[in-house]
């Protein structure tokens, strides 16, 4: 919460100050999005996301701006200003799962978007999808035209934390000779595990399968190709699988 105050040559800002600003319609509001939407890291792991702002040229004067994210799959190690507001209006506080700070505008209030914080995080341990979110309940936006909380709607940014980052390998095509080929494998009772399909062959299709899944596997048929059971469809089940195919 804040009050708005008038200065000399810097315009209206928020300060330290608590007195509630009343909520504005979202559709007129100013959206904040954490990017990247969705990101994979492994445990210990250094990353950073960014707050982005666009006043749709109503204009900037001061933002509160408090995080959320589960403090048992992240860390976070810092918040710093971007370049929308380049004044720190109060200097960043972290605690477990929160962090704030509030930023302010220097001259005259900006009218064009970009990006307001820049986050620092620690991944922590292993899991299939943990929140970073704006807390649109604390957050707070100001303008110079009215005494209205100026928050719209928000965007979250979605981290995977995996033993081994989900990109898809790159397979080199190969030229089917009488002494270089891969030939479907007959499955096995020992290698059922392996025929996603049930045909009864290891063959493509199966490989097609663990692709639909690549990273988190949402169907049935696509949740058989995380063959360790961690949650996340990487390079590690390709290995696994690709020797049964081979075979």
């Amino acid at each position: 919460m804040m009050i708005l105050v008038s200065g000399v040559g810097v315009g209206v800002y928020l300060v330290g100050q608590k007195q509630q600003l009343n909520p504005k319609a979202s559709d007129q509001g100013i959206d904040l999005v954490i990017t990247p939407a969705q990101l994979t890291k492994k445990p210990d792991e250094e990353f950073q996301v960014t707050v982005g702002v666009d006043p749709k040229g109503q204009g900037l004067t001061g933002v509160e701006l408090y995080i959320s994210y589960k403090a048992e799959d992240l860390l976070l190690e810092s918040i710093d200003k971007g370049q929308v507001l380049t004044t720190v209006g109060s200097p960043s506080k972290i605690g477990p799962g929160t962090g704030s700070i509030t930023l302010l505008s220097s001259t005259t209030p900006p009218t064009t978007g970009g990006t307001l914080a820049v986050l620092k995080f620690k991944a922590l341990k292993l899991t299939t999808g943990s929140d970073i979110a704006v807390d649109s309940t604390k957050t707070q936006i100001s303008t110079p035209k009215e005494n209205t909380n100026a928050l719209g709607t928000t965007k979250k940014s979605t981290v995977i934390i995996a033993n081994e980052a989900a990109a898809v390998p790159s397979i080199q095509p190969i030229i089917a000779t009488p002494s270089a080929s891969i030939q479907p494998t007959e499955a096995t009772s020992s290698s059922s595990v392996y025929d996603f399909n049930n045909d009864t062959m290891i063959n493509s299709i199966d490989l097609s399968v663990m692709y639909s899944g690549w990273g988190i596997p949402k169907t049935d048929l696509q949740l058989k190709t995380d063959l360790n059971k961690d949650g996340v469809v990487n390079g590690i089940d390709y290995s696994a699988f690709i020797v049964h195919f081979k075979n």
